[in-house]
């Protein structure tokens, strides 16, 4: 493994930037901060104001500070000027957390990674400073990239819902199905939207017309040999997109899990997926597959194979854990509904 900041004799240096080429780069990233429930309350019921003044406006001042001063507080960054620093912040009640997010823009040589994780930092740091008189029990993190633009790194990200059709199983089709009141599918469209450049739904053609199947384009599956071949039709449509693909059987995806999916990428494996706590295999319908799967994916299904577990379990695939065993749990019979309360 070769570090970059390092020289041919082993000492500290700056990475060379002066072969590469100018584009436009973009960074985002994300942090959290958890608070006691009574803090957290305040502070929403009290208008965002404690003693030292407005607690997420002064936060974002010296998170925009501290990204144009990365240069001076790490040492091999290089200075960049900043064309455009954007927060943004959500009370996250489930939680009783803030998140913070900071996005930032430039137009240059190198990327904008540190400076977007140094301005949420600073952020979540001042409002701890900001609370620290009302309570010590505050804790900072995850803090995590959740895009990163520009540069020779740069993929297309794009997000591909599985829909299925009625499931025989469930006497009912799962993408149709009313949960946090929506459409399953267009709840996991609009998840997948918040991480993706472009999302669409994976349907049959007698789906096309559904009307709950309208709000994102469509991209349409003709083989019908289980979800693999609505992959490839995928892969067909952009054939060096690496997608995110979430089945409508899987009713408790969430943000983190996403965030989590896509931090973990390993784009040289043909898919990045979690593996289920129960019983340690891989979950297929919950996973971002790279181009590296395509002419293998196609073979295994000329093959007369359809099951995408036994495709990820014989091929070079990235496993990550859950944050929780809920999150890769599946829609199969009525009573799982009943169960999750929907």
């Amino acid at each position: 493994m070769k570090l970059t900041h390092v020289d041919e004799f082993n000492n500290p240096a700056m990475v060379d930037i002066s072969e590469k080429s100018i584009s436009k780069r973009v960074a985002i990233s994300e942090g959290f901060i958890t608070l006691p429930v009574e803090v957290f309350q305040h502070i929403q019921n009290s208008e965002l104001q404690v003693k030292k003044g407005p607690v997420v406006q002064t936060a974002i001042i010296a998170g925009t500070m501290a990204v144009k001063k990365t240069s001076e507080l790490i040492p091999f960054c290089h200075p960049l000027m900043i064309e455009k620093c954007r927060f943004t912040h959500e009370f996250l009640s489930a939680t009783q957390q803030l998140k913070i997010t900071c996005e930032v823009h430039t137009t240059g040589k190198t990327g904008l990674e540190m400076e977007a994780l140094t301005g949420v930092q600073v952020a979540l740091l001042t409002v701890y400073d900001m609370l620290k008189a009302l309570t010590p029990h505050m804790t900072i993190g995850p803090v995590s990239l959740v895009k990163k633009t520009g540069g020779k790194s740069d993929f297309k990200l794009r997000g591909l819902v599985l829909c299925a059709g009625k499931s025989s199983r469930m006497q009912q089709d799962k993408s149709a199905m009313n949960h946090f009141g929506k459409p399953h599918a267009e709840f996991l469209a609009d998840l997948l939207g918040d991480q993706c450049d472009e999302v669409y739904y994976s349907v049959r053609t007698d789906q096309t017309f559904e009307s709950h199947l309208q709000r994102y384009p469509q991209i349409i599956d003709t083989k019908l040999s289980g979800p693999g071949s609505g992959i490839l039709e995928a892969f067909a449509r952009y054939p060096h997109s690496h997608w995110l693909v979430v089945a409508c059987d899987m009713p408790y995806v969430d943000e983190r899990s996403l965030t989590m999916l896509i931090n973990g990428y390993q784009a040289q494996k043909v898919a990045t997926c979690f593996q289920n706590p129960e019983n340690n295999l891989p979950e297929p319908l919950l996973a971002i597959y790279s181009p590296q799967a395509v002419e293998k994916l196609t073979g295994f299904l000329h093959e007369g194979k359809t099951c995408l577990r036994k495709f990820l379990l014989t091929h070079e695939t990235h496993l990550l854990a859950p944050h929780s065993e809920t999150v890769v749990a599946n829609w199969n019979e009525p009573q799982d509904v009943k169960a999750g309360g929907v």
